[in-house]
């Protein structure tokens, strides 16, 4: 990824960032039931569901709104691991409350 964008194939870093994501959730998931006993199911909690998929979809927006132009400034760059950090700690703090 990283010799990808200092030679100048910023798309290639960017899709192979992708795959390795996808990789990862399905290599994830697949470990998670098969170790998982057969007939219960999994369950993830209605909370912490809704307060996830807020957070990527509001880091989806900020990303896509920063990539209007083409490519990310480093600027916003801090700005998404800002915004990343700020949202773990309020689901750290949340996690207290509920």
């Amino acid at each position: 990824g990283i010799q990808a964008t200092n030679r100048g194939y910023e798309e290639l870093a960017v899709s192979e960032t992708i795959g390795s994501n996808i990789f990862t959730l399905l290599i994830t998931l697949g470990l998670v039931a098969i170790l998982h006993p057969i007939g219960s199911p999994l369950s993830v909690d209605p909370r912490s569901f809704y307060i996830n998929s807020l957070s990527m979809l509001f880091m989806t927006f900020l990303l896509f709104l920063f990539m209007r132009k083409g490519w990310v400034l480093r600027r916003d760059g801090l700005a998404l691991v800002l915004t990343y950090f700020a949202i773990i700690a309020l689901q750290f703090v949340l996690s207290f409350i509920y």
